[in-house]
């Protein structure tokens, strides 16, 4: 999975869902249209999501994810669960717990 970065993770992971509006993805991560615009230009390009025409509106396009941007959260998701494991297998079980339960918090309150 070449060219993705960890923050193409906010952009695809909505997407495990369905089709979205660039409108409504940017207001759920709270950042403007045209940054959400810029991100699924270049997941586009590099073939993690495709723009489709809504059939609700035929005006309006839908950000989809494709089969490489399926693969590509499969791949996120699996080295995210192996860096957890290995801090679990550093921390021992309880303070890995605790640690997790902390950086939690931590991004809550970060919004």
């Amino acid at each position: 999975m070449t060219g993705l970065r960890p923050v193409h993770a906010l952009v695809l992971v909505p997407l495990l869902g369905g089709g979205r509006h660039a409108i409504s993805l940017a207001a759920d991560l709270g950042v403007t249209r045209q940054a959400v615009a810029r991100v699924v230009a270049t997941l586009e390009r590099d073939g993690y999501v495709r723009r489709v025409t809504d059939p609700g509106d035929a005006r309006a396009k839908l950000v989809c994810l494709t089969p490489r941007g399926r693969a590509a959260l499969r791949a996120m998701y699996a080295s995210a669960r192996a860096t957890e494991e290995a801090w679990r297998q550093r921390l021992g079980a309880e303070r890995f717990a605790e640690f997790r339960a902390d950086l939690l918090a931590l991004l809550a309150e970060a919004g």
